[in-house]
Formats: structure tokens, sequence, C-alpha cells
């Protein structure tokens, strides 16, 4: 397999939102539509995963949704088939801010193992790549990252919090000394 940039890119959004723990699946669920075309294509390029492969669902936490309204626009942004749209649901106990959520699965045994097994590839090319390593802080923003203001200071951040402490550790490296941009590592108690 080939190790370009948007291969790398989404590997590190999958080790950030994807669902690890999951053995024999690929699967993600995020609110923002590029992020899924994203994740959608990079199933087929990089895992051969078609489309009728997948599993879409969406997750709402509007009382009052009207769920083949929301097959149509979810299908149109994603520029598919509405029937590739599995399920409309409610999402019960959602974020405020989680209006809508899009749960993408692909189950594959045989691309989760090879996953699993090039995760460790990835991140030694990209110690060795800047262009490798931007494309990892991309995914992993994608996932993670949240741009952060504050009216008062005026100071502009970008935040990314993990639990993972190893790969903290490792976005840590690729930002101070592979792509030379200043970041601090701050541990909190929650």
């Amino acid at each position: 397999m080939r190790i370009d940039g948007d291969f790398v890119k989404g590997v590190s959004y999958y080790l950030g939102d994807g669902r690890m723990s999951a053995p024999r699946s690929l699967s993600t669920a995020n609110q923002n539509m590029e992020v899924i075309k994203f994740f959608i294509k990079w199933l087929d390029k990089y895992f051969n995963i078609k489309l009728n492969e997948i599993k879409i669902k969406i997750k709402t936490s509007d009382p009052y949704h009207n769920k083949s309204r929301i097959k149509r626009d979810i299908s149109k942004s994603l520029g598919i088939k509405k029937e590739y749209i599995h399920s409309v649901s409610m999402k019960n106990n959602s974020k405020p801010h989680h209006k809508l959520l899009i749960d993408v699965w692909a189950n594959n045994a045989k691309a989760k193992r090879f996953f699993n097994k090039i995760v460790p590839v990835v991140k030694n090319r990209c110690i060795n790549n800047e262009k490798l390593a931007l494309e990892y802080v991309k995914g992993i923003m994608a996932a993670e990252g949240s741009p952060k203001y504050d009216i008062k200071s005026g100071s502009r951040n970008i935040h990314l919090k993990m639990k993972d402490e190893e790969e903290i550790k490792y976005i840590g490296n690729l930002l101070n000394n592979i792509l030379k941009i200043k970041s601090s590592i701050l541990r909190v108690k929650t």
C-alpha cells in the first residue's frame, strides 16, 4: 500500500475519532459532513470498502425530526443516494451542540487488522517526513481539535484534547520537532 498524505490523514483521524475498540470494523461518528465524506472516500480508496458495504446511521436530538427529510438532506450533502442511509433515530442524552450525528460503519475484520498493523509504520514515516507529519496533524485535529479565542486577552489557540498520553507525546513531537510549531502539553484532571 502506498502511504500518501490522504492515507496518513485518515489514519490519524481514525486514531482520534474512530472506534479503536471495535475489533472487526472501521467506524466513526461525526457531525461534520466534509469529515464524513472524506472518511467514506478513504474507506473506498485505501481499503476497497464500497458504499454498499457501509452502514450509515443518522442520530438526531430533534424530537420532531422528519426521517425522510433528514435522509434526503444528508444524502445530498454527502453526494450519495438516500438508500445508503440505513436509519434515522433519536439520540438520547446528546450534548446541546450535537444536533445531528452521522455514524459510519464498515464491518470488515481484514481491513481493521491491516489498519492496526499499519499504524506504527505510518507514525514512523511521519517522524521522517514533514509533509506526512503535517497530514497526520490535520487528521487528528479534524477528530479532536478545536479553536479557542479569549475575548479579554485576544489570545488565539488551537486545543487538542485526548486521553492517550503516548499519542499526546507523539503529536507534541511532530508539532515541536518535525513541523517546528511551538506547542505545549497540559495535563488536566478531568
